[in-house]
């Protein structure tokens, strides 16, 4: 299964890097993430927009970690939540994200929340307090979403 997965999120990123999108693979930079990490941060503070999970990658599903606060704060970067649905979709509900794959002439609609901001001097309290509200966004973004494509 290690090595599926693997496989998976390399076709990801080469589709993703197909559609003309700079991927940063944090695999790629030695034996720890952190280096992948601050290679992403420094294509943020280059003017680069970025987009992450913010559930993580292992999940659970709907419940952000703080890794998009704390790279906002870091960087300076504003969070603009989105969230998208189709009317028709493959799921992989063998995946714990449930990742959906739009159909062949499916319709769609992506909605976008308010921006959150994250000053440089926030504290953990503060970052905590973010990533809950961008969870909420979030998960309010998503429940539009559905409510404009699919029926009731």
């Amino acid at each position: 299964p290690a090595k599926l997965t693997q496989f998976k999120r390399r076709t990801w990123l080469k589709a993703f890097s197909l559609l003309g999108y700079k991927v940063v693979d944090a695999s790629l930079y030695g034996d720890t993430e952190t280096r992948g990490v601050i290679k992403f941060m420094q294509e943020i503070k280059e003017g680069h927009d970025a987009a992450i999970a913010v559930d993580g990658p292992a999940g659970p599903i709907y419940q952000a970690k703080e890794g998009a606060v704390y790279l906002a704060k870091k960087t300076g970067a504003v969070i603009l939540p989105v969230a998208a649905e189709v009317t028709k979709k493959t799921v992989k509900d063998s995946q714990w994200d449930k990742l959906f794959i739009p159909k062949l002439f499916s319709k769609g609609a992506l909605v976008f929340g308010e921006p959150i901001r994250v000053p440089a001097n926030a504290d953990e309290n503060l970052i905590h307090n973010l990533t809950l509200k961008l969870q909420s966004s979030l998960n309010h973004l998503t429940y539009q979403a559905r409510n404009q494509v699919l029926p009731n």
